[in-house]
Parts: C-alpha cells; sequence; structure tokens
C-alpha cells in the first residue's frame, strides 16, 4: 500500500493550481539546520508537489524553502477562497479562543492556524507527552496542567470531538543507548504512571471525551487499515532524509494518525523560544517536530490538515545562571526540587514561597502569568459559573505572606482539590516515581 492513497486529493475544493514562478534556482535555497536539515534534491521535490497539489500546507516553514513570497501568496490566496463558511465561523471561534489564553503563545498559535483544517467536522485536539530526552523523567510537573486546561478550553469552545493524550514509551525507547537510566522496563514505569496519574486528575476535574493511551498501544485504539498506514508512514519516513532519525519518524506517522487518520485536528504543543541565533542552538520545544511534519508530508504529498496550538513553556523555580528564569517542558522534569510537581505529596505553598523568597517563583514575572493562566481555566473549567454567569473564583482570606503569596494559595487550592485524601493518587505516584515522595 502507498502512503500516495492516504490523503493526496484536493481539500476543500482546492483544483486549480496558482500562480507559481517558471523557474526555481535551487542552490539559493537557504535552510534553517537548528530546525530541519533538508537536501536540495528534498527542496525540489516538495516545491513540485506544492505546485502541483495547493493542499499541501506548509504553516509558515516555507521560509525555509525561500520560496518566493508572491507564490506563497498565490497558495494562500487559493486555499483561503474556498474554505466554507462554516470553517470560517470555527476560525473565528479559535482566534477568539486563543486569544484570550494566558496559557499559550497567542502569536504562534494564531500564525499556525491552518485553513485545511476541517473544524465544521469536529475534529480532535491531541498532545503527547514523552519520557525525557537526555535522561528520564523524574516527576511530573504541575505544569502539565496549563496544557491539559488549555486542551479542554479548545475543546469546548470549538466544539472538538475528544482530546487524545498520547505517552510515548515507544519513542523514548530510542533513547535508550543515551543513558543508563532508560530501559523499557523504565520507561514503561514512567509512562504508564503518568498515563494513570493524568486519568485519575481529568476524572477529578470532570472533563470528558479524553483518551489517554502509550503510543506502543496504537493497534488497540486504532482500526487495522489505520495502523498498516501509520506503520507505512514511519518505513517511509525512516528513509527520508530530512525527518532525521527514528523518533522523528515515529513522531510524523503519530501526528497523522492522532489528527483523525489524516482527516484533521489540533495538536496542543509547546513553545519555549524563537530560534536560537546563537551558535545553531539547540531548539528544546515541539517547533523541529512540526517542520519536519509540514516538509515530511509535502514530499509524500500527503494533505496537512492540522492546526498547530502552543502552550507556554513551564518553568524552573530557582533563579538559572545570572538570576534568569529558566523555562522547561510542561512535562518533563529532571531536577524535582527545581519544579512545582503534580503530585499527591507536594507541599505546594511552602515550595512556592521558599523560591520566592529566594528570588524565584512569584518573583519572576512569567511565572506568575503561567499559574494565574493555569488558576484562571481551573476556575472557570472546573469550578464553572453563578446563575448570573459570573465565574465562581477561589478564595484566599488571608493576607499577603509576601508578594503574591494569595496566588500561591490558589495554586494550593487546586492541588488540594486534586489530590487532599486521594490514596488512589497516592499509591500511583509512588509507584511511578519512588524516589520523589
Amino acid at each position: 500500500m502507498s502512503t500516495d492513497s492516504i490523503a493526496t486529493s484536493n481539500v476543500a475544493g482546492l483544483g486549480s493550481n496558482p500562480s507559481v514562478p517558471a523557474r526555481i534556482i535551487m542552490d539559493k535555497v537557504k535552510r534553517s539546520k537548528r530546525l530541519v536539515d533538508i537536501s536540495n534534491q528534498e527542496a525540489q521535490l516538495i516545491i513540485e508537489n506544492i505546485q502541483r497539489n495547493p493542499s499541501l500546507y506548509l504553516w509558515d516553514y516555507g521560509r525555509l524553502l525561500d520560496l518566493p513570497v508572491g507564490f506563497l501568496q498565490d497558495i494562500s490566496r487559493e486555499q483561503n477562497s474556498q474554505i466554507p463558511q462554516k470553517r470560517r465561523d470555527a476560525m473565528d471561534a479559535y482566534k477568539r479562543s486563543i486569544l484570550s489564553l494566558r496559557t499559550v503563545d497567542q502569536k504562534l498559535s494564531l500564525l499556525r492556524m491552518n485553513p485545511l483544517t476541517n473544524f465544521e467536522n469536529h475534529p480532535p485536539i491531541f498532545f503527547g507527552i514523552g519520557g525525557g530526552s537526555r535522561n528520564l523523567c523524574k516527576a511530573l510537573p504541575f505544569d502539565v496542567l496549563g496544557m491539559v486546561l488549555t486542551a479542554e478550553k479548545l475543546k469546548r469552545d470549538l466544539q472538538l470531538s475528544e482530546c487524545r493524550v498520547l505517552f510515548a514509551n515507544r519513542i523514548t525507547y530510542t533513547n535508550i543507548s543515551k543513558s543508563p537510566e532508560f530501559s523499557k522496563k523504565s520507561i514503561d514505569r514512567v509512562l504508564i504512571g503518568e498515563r494513570d496519574l493524568l486519568q485519575f486528575v481529568i476524572k477529578k476535574l470532570g472533563f470528558r471525551d479524553w483518551r489517554l493511551f502509550l503510543d506502543s498501544d496504537v493497534e488497540k485504539i486504532f482500526e487495522p487499515k489505520s495502523v498498516n498506514l501509520f506503520e507505512e508512514i514511519i518505513r517511509n519516513a525512516d528513509q527520508t532524509h530530512l525527518v532525521g532519525g527514528h523518533h522523528y519518524a515515529i513522531e510524523m506517522a503519530e501526528m497523522w494518525l492522532l489528527a483523525g487518520e489524516g482527516h484533521g485536528g489540533v495538536k496542543l504543543g509547546w513553545f519555549i523560544n524563537n530560534e536560537d541565533k546563537v551558535n545553531g542552538g539547540y531548539i528544546m520545544d515541539e517547533q523541529p517536530f512540526d517542520a519536519r511534519y509540514a516538509l515530511f508530508m509535502a514530499k509524500q504529498n500527503i494533505s496537512n490538515t492540522i492546526t498547530l496550538a502552543y502552550a507556554n513553556a513551564g518553568a524552573k523555580l530557582n533563579p538559572g545562571r545570572g538570576g534568569a528564569l529558566d523555562k522547561a517542558p510542561p512535562y518533563i522534569c529532571y531536577e524535582p526540587d527545581e519544579r512545582l510537581l503534580l503530585s499527591p505529596f507536594e507541599k505546594v505553598y511552602e515550595k512556592l514561597e521558599r523560591a520566592s523568597l529566594s528570588g524565584g517563583g512569584m518573583r519572576f514575572k512569567y511565572y506568575r502569568k503561567l499559574m494565574s493562566g493555569i488558576t484562571d481555566l481551573f476556575e472557570e473549567l472546573v469550578l464553572g459559573a453563578d446563575s448570573g454567569k459570573t465565574i465562581k473564583r477561589i478564595m484566599v482570606s488571608v493576607p499577603n505572606d509576601f508578594p503574591h503569596s494569595r496566588l500561591c494559595r490558589k495554586i494550593e487550592f487546586i492541588q488540594h482539590y486534586l489530590f487532599n485524601g486521594e490514596k488512589e493518587a497516592e499509591k500511583i505516584w509512588t509507584a511511578t516515581f519512588p524516589h520523589v515522595v
């Protein structure tokens, strides 16, 4: 079976070719190796496919090919001219929802809204959680609630069908040679435990239509035909230079699978910074995955129907080098003492107080915004509104012990709401992270 059969037809009636340049001078192709190492041959094939099939969507990653501005504008006009009215209405709802959130990077989330996403058909929203890259994850940060609550907010506002959360044990297996901490047994322990803990949290929050599963279990979740195509995408990606490795190949296939098996969806990633201009700096957020997906799908002539939203990165509690705040993945923690944890054993207020009085924690504007965004969504989505449609707020009656200590009390309230007296959560955490209790 060829991947040409997956989704090569024009989307939403796109049929006529836009105006394209008569010639592309390939020796002038500019590439950002911090995101994707793409060969001239691959770039040429992608450009040829885009000329023939305007249902291939690159988000803003067309800049990696140095495509002429006029060509990209022609493609964009052709795609946007064919958007049905129901989708336009849904895209407007997406914009409003994104602009209401303090838990996302608004500019990037709007920039990578995809006009080919079939919002009107109620696609899923999805995100993935890995087990660590340089070392095994040591604890689950509280910051991951930002992704959970953001996904639920978008799901409700856009009337999306469900939220899918994939726990990437299969991808994390590819790191086994990097550190003795990695083994199939240890990776499965962490990711199964995190799945079970977040399943507990989501149930406690009262959220519906969520599916959480390991990527090693996709054959139990999806139809055999979809799983076969999923495995074929991995094989093709493994043979594609720009993909850059087996873990990326699995990621390409998982994005396609989670996005309604290619029919569309919203991927919630996370964002830490723009491209590092210094020394070809490593980009540790999800942009390298997203760039590879756009270019790989275009090379394979497979329609890209995913909209990308980006949650803000998590953060360490204590000041880093030079007293600056250190951002981090929302769901990965290598140093439990440096992060607020989504743990039934966490001493939330004490930990936040200690960090804040030492120049970190709530002293950082970014951290206050991160925690305030989580609190706002918890109040809206969980506590709800009264009969007058006024959102109920977490009430804090004690005076400020230090600047922004009331916000710390609100975070403590959320942790107690989730875990107070919950032996099941304690059992899950202890089995998953036995050294962090």
